[in-house]
């Protein structure tokens, strides 16, 4: 007995020295990842200043929480645009600011190596402390749950589905024809098997709602690093696809995935026979990817009432001639919404959308654009209810609920 316990003792010292040289270079690269993400930060702002802090105007965490491949986008695409033009010969013609623009790229290249290189040592590191079971001295090493400190989605509509899905997931075994598409490793294939599953059972598209709900599943920040890499792996093997959609005003962005051919054939094998995504249903119906501004504001608007607690169907179904961008649907609240960014009278289009269903329901661009809307309506005598993308988005995405207001006003 005396024996047994000694080498308990012996085993819980070894695994306490382990677990102290992890979580210390744990932390090394966590320092190291943040003095980077301040050196981007201070060469984006010296880049595009006014740019940058319009994207961060409406959420600051947007930018906190971006990775190599935002970064790559954002600054490639501003040194395209800042750069002197060439002459005809190919020479940068003679400015000032050349050797300003020289030494910026050449930081900016030291930092997408040292990103990358701290990407893959935090590979190794666990994002949080294992600990053995109490009672089980043999057991293998897992990561516990750490709970978030950003409050969860609450269990409603759609979202409330999903989270009961998850609830108490196993993760089924990978096909052997994708052995080397997923992560071996079974918390990342864990995570990985819930964005696929989400995907394919309940089409949404947007990333800011995946990662909240596997965030919330898992009792982690919807920023995690260890979450981020298993859904980015998703797309680096081309089993996501996806798209960054972009609007000047408001200043606002959406991060879209959707499933490729082959997560499709994967999702069928596991026996998630994948549905139509909002996404791809908006491409097929309303031209999506002629009108990407459009589109973003249509999915913009989708995950906010998701998350407010609403059922949402893009596109729906209807007679007449009124073709609404949305049905939204709570607790025997039920509106056909059109999703208007201009700010030209249709009164046309109005009138049909009140002969739908008695009255009116608009998302607009932003709250200028909103009262132009509403008062052409109350000048042709129709009632309804109104809301805007700027007012949405101007709400922080972690406080919201189900009792948070989907429309701004409403008025007879």
């Amino acid at each position: 007995m005396n024996l047994i316990c000694t080498q308990m003792t012996i085993g819980t010292r070894m695994m306490n020295d382990l677990l102290q040289a992890e979580r210390q270079r744990r932390e090394s690269a966590e320092r190291t990842t943040a003095e980077m993400r301040k050196l981007l930060t201070e060469i984006g702002a010296r880049l595009a200043g006014e740019r940058l802090q319009a994207i961060g105007r409406d959420d600051p965490q947007i930018i906190a929480n971006w990775t190599t491949t935002e970064w790559r986008t954002f600054l490639n695409e501003t040194l395209k645009t800042s750069l002197p033009p060439t002459w005809g010969n190919g020479a940068l013609s003679p400015s000032p600011s050349k050797t300003e623009f020289d030494r910026l790229k050449s930081e900016l290249t030291q930092a997408h190596a040292l990103l990358e290189t701290l990407k893959q040592e935090r590979e190794i590191v666990p994002m949080a402390s294992p600990r053995l079971e109490s009672n089980s001295p043999g057991s293998d090493f897992y990561e516990p749950v750490p709970k978030s400190s950003s409050s969860p989605i609450q269990p409603a509509g759609v979202h409330g589905q999903i989270l009961t899905a998850l609830q108490n997931w196993a993760p089924p075994a990978i096909p052997a024809r994708f052995d080397g598409h997923l992560s071996p490793e079974p918390l990342q294939w864990r995570r990985q098997s819930m964005a696929l599953f989400i995907l394919a059972k309940f089409g949404l598209n947007a990333r800011l709602e995946l990662d909240r709900l596997i965030a919330d599943t898992e009792g982690i920040q919807p920023g995690s690093g260890s979450l981020r890499r298993a859904i980015n792996q998703l797309s680096e093997r081309h089993l996501f696809t996806g798209a960054l959609l972009e609007m000047n005003s408001p200043q606002t962005r959406l991060s879209l995935v959707r499933l490729s051919e082959e997560s499709r054939a994967l999702c069928k094998i596991l026996g998630w026979e994948p549905v139509e995504s909002e996404w791809e249903r908006l491409d097929r119906l309303h031209e999506g990817a002629r009108f990407p501004e459009h589109t973003l504001a249509v999915l913009v608007f989708a995950m906010h009432a998701r998350l407010r607690g609403y059922a949402v169907t893009l596109m729906p179904e209807t007679e007449g001639p009124a073709v609404p961008d949305g049905l939204v649907e709570k607790e025997g609240e039920r509106f056909f919404v059109e999703v208007e960014l201009g700010t030209k009278e249709r009164p046309a289009k109005w009138r049909n959308l009140a002969a739908l269903q008695g009255r009116i329901a608009i998302c607009a661009r932003d709250p200028a654009g909103r009262e132009r809307q509403v008062g052409d309506c109350q000048l042709a005598r129709l009632r309804g209810v109104a809301t805007d993308i700027k007012s949405l988005v101007r709400t922080r995405f972690k406080d919201i609920t189900p009792a948070t207001p989907l429309w701004v006003e409403a008025w007879d």
